[in-house]
C-alpha cells in the first residue's frame, strides 16, 4: 500500500528541508519542490494527498498556485505556511485555492503534524465519499437501463480473465465519456443471401426419389 503523499512547496529549499527533517519519521512520503510550477509537475506525475505551499514565492504565487491544484486535483486537500501574510493574502488563498488550513512561520512542527494526519483523515473521507457517489451513478444507470447493468456486470466478471490475458484473448468493451458501455451497430441482414440459403435447406430436407425402402 502507497503511503500518504505529503508535498512541500517553498522557494527557500532550507524551508522545505527543515520540514522535511521534522516530518521524517512520520509514515508519509514527503516530497518537496522549489516553486509553484515544479509543484504541478510533481503532482502530474503523482496526486499527493495533502499540499503545504508558501504564500510569497517568486513567479506563481502560493495562492495561484494552491488555486490551480483546487482546480485539477480537488481531493487534495490544501495548506499554506507563510510568514508574511496579509488580510488580503489570507482572504485570496482561502476563497481561490480553497486552503484547508494558514500556518504563520516559524510554525510548531507538533501543530503542524497534528494538522496533517487531520487532514489526511479529511482526505481519506473525501476519496471514500466519491468512491460511494460514483457506486451510486452506475447504480442508477443500471436501475435505468437493464441491459447497460447487465454488460457492466459482464465486464467486471471477465475482467480478472483480461488481465490474466493481457486483454488479448478477450475484446476490450468499449466506453463513452461517461463510462457507459458503447455497442458496435449490427449490420443489416442481406435479406437476398439469407433467402437463398433458406431455399436451399428447404431442398436438402425434402426426401429424395428412390427405390422404397422395405
Amino acid at each position: 500500500m502507497n503511503k500518504p503523499r505529503i508535498l512541500l512547496v517553498d522557494d527557500e529549499p532550507s524551508i522545505t528541508a527543515t520540514l522535511a527533517i521534522a516530518l521524517r519519521k512520520e509514515p508519509w512520503e514527503i516530497v518537496t519542490a522549489t516553486g509553484g510550477e515544479a509543484g504541478l509537475k510533481l503532482l502530474q506525475e503523482r496526486a499527493a494527498s495533502v499540499v503545504i505551499s508558501d504564500e510569497r514565492m517568486p513567479g506563481m504565487s502560493g495562492a495561484d498556485f494552491l488555486t490551480q491544484v483546487a482546480k485539477r486535483w480537488p481531493l487534495t486537500i490544501r495548506m499554506m505556511l507563510t510568514g508574511q501574510a496579509t488580510l488580503h493574502d489570507a482572504m485570496k488563498a482561502v476563497n481561490d485555492g480553497g486552503i484547508w488550513r494558514f500556518f504563520l512561520k516559524p510554525t510548531d512542527p507538533s501543530d503542524l503534524k497534528q494538522s496533517i494526519r487531520s487532514a489526511l483523515d479529511h482526505h481519506a473521507l473525501l476519496v471514500e465519499s466519491r468512491r460511494l457517489l460514483e457506486a451510486a451513478k452506475r447504480q442508477a444507470a443500471r436501475q435505468a437501463d437493464p441491459l447497460v447493468g447487465d454488460l457492466d456486470d459482464a465486464d467486471d466478471a471477465i475482467a480478472p480473465a483480461r488481465r490474466a490475458t493481457g486483454g488479448d484473448a478477450l475484446g476490450q468493451v468499449d466506453r463513452d465519456d461517461e463510462g457507459n458501455i458503447v455497442l458496435e451497430p449490427v449490420e443489416a441482414l442481406d435479406m437476398s443471401k439469407l433467402l437463398e440459403e433458406m431455399k436451399a435447406f428447404n431442398d436438402s430436407s425434402k426426401p429424395r426419389a428412390g427405390k422404397p425402402t422395405a
